[in-house]
């Protein structure tokens, strides 16, 4: 298959060389093609000459499955190699040394995550001195304990210790420091992790590159804060808990009391009943239809109010996508349920929440954890919630004073709003 007619970028064919002479991180801003520098870096050391029955792998590493799939098919339409995605659901878990030698034998390409490559190297399923090159998408990760940092400290490192060949890395990356509180000894460890120094886009390029990376419009929303009485939210959360029949699990309850807080002071009181709602398996008064299936300006937080403010405009685009970016995933799902809530916001959006892999899920039917928490609290009781649990989450707001905030807009037709 004849490989996409895609045309370099100055700065891309610049960073190319320079991959070429020494290992090198790539960083540059989401959008401003660095997996094309890693498609100019590939096609080279496939043109370069090597030995009849010489089969040497590229070895292309991302961090989730969706990623694999994507990358893969943006390398298949890229390049005349033979390209292979290793997933979990292909069987990769299960296969013994012979079929792991029979497919990579055959491909050019290898796409997988670090960690199933972590495991083909470790159960010796094929040899790192048979790789050309290594290419870490998100290269970021590779540092502490992560599946892409013991590929280098068990596999990598060895080999070129003991003077052995070892392939070519390249790492591609937005941004390098995941310790903002020691941002150089971040850059230094994962620089010394990957055997490679950061590259950034030359100044030279800086206006090619700004013309085709995608940029933000800042813009800036004030709003009242929480109350910031934690003795009054952790009364609600105990009264809450409490009042729910059973004697709970000490610490469950607390680990739920912290997060029922904090769903208080993020979105308010329709917040807090919507997570003891979706937390529990019999349902109070207070989140009990019609009550939890609309939520009044009084029961939003300040921050709340803010971003329904901020979307409201969107309503008359038909276009519009926006995005809301918040910090923990159960968080994503209450916003996702309040939006459904909120007469203003209703008819004209369709909220969801995307969520990365992981551990934890949220909500009925999502996962055991969140749920766990509640269930934990009344599981030896199925009596009736008192009613004093409606009062306690209804007669929590205090008078708030403005405070600052920021939200951020991508452009006419988006919204994003940390929470």
């Amino acid at each position: 298959m004849a490989a996409e007619a895609l045309v370099p970028r100055a700065y891309q064919e610049d960073v190319t060389r320079s991959a070429l002479e020494r290992n090198v991180v790539v960083r540059a801003d989401t959008g401003s093609g660095k997996t094309f520098i890693a498609v100019l870096l590939i096609r080279a050391i496939a043109a370069q000459p090597r030995q009849i029955d010489d089969h040497t792998l590229i070895i292309f590493l991302t961090p989730t499955v969706t990623l694999v799939h994507q990358q893969a098919s943006v390398l298949e339409a890229a390049t005349t190699l033979r390209v292979k995605s290793f997933v979990g659901a292909s069987g990769v878990d299960v296969w013994k040394t012979e079929r792991w030698r029979e497919e990579l034998s055959t491909t050019d390409i290898a796409v997988l995550t670090p960690q199933v490559w972590l495991n083909a190297l470790s159960a010796g399923y094929f040899d790192l001195r048979n790789v050309s090159l290594m290419v870490f998408d998100e290269a970021h990760h590779a540092q502490k304990r992560h599946p892409a940092a013991e590929i280098l400290r068990q596999h990598y490192h060895p080999l070129k210790q003991r003077g052995e060949r070892v392939p070519k890395i390249l790492g591609l990356t937005a941004s390098p420091i995941w310790n903002v509180k020691q941002p150089w000894k971040a850059v230094a460890e994962l620089e010394s992790n990957l055997d490679a120094r950061i590259l950034e886009i030359s100044s030279d390029h800086r206006a090619e590159l700004e013309a085709h990376t995608p940029s933000a419009q800042e813009q800036l929303v004030t709003h009242s804060p929480t109350p910031p009485d934690v003795a009054a939210d952790a009364g609600l959360a105990r009264l809450l808990l409490y009042n729910v029949p059973g004697p709970p699990n000490a610490e469950q309850a607390g680990r739920f009391e912290k997060r029922l807080i904090a769903a208080y002071r993020l979105f308010g009181t329709a917040g807090a009943r919507l997570l003891l709602y979706e937390a529990t398996p019999t349902t109070p008064p207070a989140c009990d239809s019609p009550a939890i299936l609309s939520s009044t300006s009084d029961e939003l937080s300040p921050k709340v109010k803010a971003l329904v403010a901020s979307l409201e405009p969107y309503s008359r685009d038909p276009n519009a996508h926006i995005i809301v970016f918040v910090e923990q995933r159960h968080h994503a799902s209450v916003l996702v349920e309040l939006i459904k809530r909120i007469d203003s916001l209703r008819g004209w959006t369709r909220p969801a929440a995307l969520v990365g892999h992981g551990r934890e899920g949220w909500g009925r039917g999502n996962g055991p954890d969140l749920a766990e928490l509640g269930m934990a609290i009344s599981r030896s009781s199925r009596r009736s919630w008192p009613r004093s649990v409606q009062a306690s989450t209804t007669s929590s707001s205090r008078p708030e004073s403005p405070k600052k905030g920021s939200t951020s807009k991508r452009s006419t037709s988006s919204f994003a709003s940390t929470l």
